[in-house]
């Protein structure tokens, strides 16, 4: 019994796998994105952009890793959105700290940091009372308009397409505020579901064992 315990959680919680490492290197990266918003002109600009890009990429590689090889895993599965939503969030925190996203486009800036802390809330909360709320194919469309529109926002150089890609990016935000509000309210449904399927099934299982009780009590002795 122990040994396939001990089984489970290695194959399941394992961090030696190309998928996790990638997931791990993804959240490494967001305190040298913080760093690299403090180096001053065309070196700085390069790396943020450079960061931020490379740590995207390693979201559709460890997804694509994990399923082609069938390396995926309940750590790599629990990772691999936070991961996502911490770059995400504090890509926004920075482009709004250091002026890049202004006036109406604070908005969806907004509105996506505070959607990423409901949700992780409610994996959070799922997790403890051993419900897991599945990924939707529209909240990975979702990440990947966002990633491209922070990733236009962070472009900072001067040229003659500058302005088209920043206006790029804001429209872009607005499409993934979109693309969030609607996935946030179909994960809270679906949370608020589960809930419910899970009383229903405590509530039958209690009358059961009652009249198991109930019959063993009444039971004549042989």
């Amino acid at each position: 019994m122990i040994n396939k315990k001990r089984n489970f959680l290695h194959e399941n919680w394992k961090f030696n796998t190309i998928p996790n490492i990638l997931t791990f290197g993804r959240m490494l990266a967001v305190p040298f994105l913080v760093l690299s918003f403090f180096i001053k002109e065309s070196v700085g600009n390069f790396l943020t952009l450079f960061i931020f890009i490379s740590a995207s990429l390693t979201d559709y590689f460890d997804g694509y890793i994990a399923r082609r090889f069938k390396l995926t895993s309940k750590l790599g599965t629990f990772l691999d959105p936070l991961a996502d939503k911490l770059l995400i969030s504090v890509a926004l925190l920075l482009l709004a700290g250091f002026g890049k996203i202004s006036s109406y486009n604070l908005i969806p800036a907004s509105i996506i940091i505070c959607r990423e802390l409901i949700i992780s809330g409610l994996r959070e909360f799922l997790g403890a009372i051993r419900l897991e709320l599945p990924v939707l194919q529209l909240a990975k469309y979702k990440t990947t308009v966002q990633m491209i529109a922070i990733a236009c926002l962070l472009y900072n150089f001067k040229g003659q397409y500058a302005q088209f890609i920043i206006l790029t990016g804001n429209i872009l935000l607005w499409i993934a505020c979109l693309l969030t509000i609607i996935t946030g309210i179909t994960y809270i449904f679906s949370g608020i579901t589960f809930i419910k399927m899970r009383q229903l099934e405590k509530c039958s299982v209690i009358p059961r064992r009652r009249r198991k009780r109930k019959e063993k009590n009444t039971r004549l002795p042989s």
